[in-house]
């Protein structure tokens, strides 16, 4: 019996890059390793810890341990690797929440 693999091929989008580009991914792979695909294909030399993709259209953060199958892409959508930002809780007032932004990213783009 043939193990036959299934792949997405999605738009990229990298913030603080112009250029969007279709890459093909394995379904199967953790968000680790597509990371690493994605800076591969648009030159990107250092590992950004901080960076991970982010699905516009659902409005999803994906976990780097996760792998591909688990999040709703399909062949064609768009995606964005970027710096992640999470939202604080500060004291016990919903008021007091703010953005924090993860590491420190040069064009100040948040999603």
């Amino acid at each position: 019996m043939a193990f036959w693999r299934k792949y997405k091929t999605v738009k990229v989008k990298v913030q603080g890059v112009s250029e969007t580009k279709e890459i093909k991914f394995n379904e199967s792979h953790n968000l680790r390793k597509v990371c690493e695909r994605i800076r591969e294909k648009f030159n990107i030399a250092e590992d950004r810890p901080e960076w991970c993709l982010y699905l516009p259209t659902s409005a999803i953060w994906c976990t780097p341990e996760e792998q591909l199958s688990n999040y709703p892409i399909h062949n064609g959508d768009l995606v964005m690797y970027r710096k992640n930002f999470r939202l604080q809780m500060s004291g016990s007032s919903a008021a007091a929440v703010k953005d924090e932004v993860l590491g420190n990213g040069s064009d100040g783009e948040r999603g």
